[in-house]
């Protein structure tokens, strides 16, 4: 399985990590990365045929909002690992620091009878 982006958002990703399930012409968003990742994405755009993007972010709600439409509409689709629930999120916690993950994990609350997921 490949993907067009994945989202690095805590710094377990590195791009030798990523490289082989880019799509081609895939893209690496490291929203957490090192210096030494800094100076090696030019290098990396330039001879691979995939993209990363690293540094700080300018933090806007509308780029949360556009993520949301988009995905809402189908456009991207997020990938969905596991899912607990909020009485269960010792095990999430768990799960997701033996670092194997392949996906966001979820967790679902329970609100007056209805699944609102975070």
């Amino acid at each position: 399985m490949t993907y067009d982006v994945i989202v690095d958002t805590v710094g377990t990703a590195p791009f030798s990590r990523c490289r082989h399930v880019l799509s081609p012409g895939g893209c690496l968003l490291m929203v957490r990365s090192g210096v030494a990742d800094l100076f090696k994405v030019p290098w990396f755009n330039l001879t691979s045929g995939e993209r990363i993007v690293a540094g700080s972010a300018v933090k806007r709600s509308e780029y949360v909002h556009h993520l949301g439409e988009l995905a809402a509409s189908g456009k991207i689709v997020p990938v969905i690992d596991r899912s607990y629930s909020f009485d269960e999120i010792a095990d999430a916690h768990r799960y997701v620091d033996q670092g194997h993950k392949r996906g966001s994990v979820v967790i679902s609350l329970e609100v007056s009878g209805n699944n609102t997921w975070l």
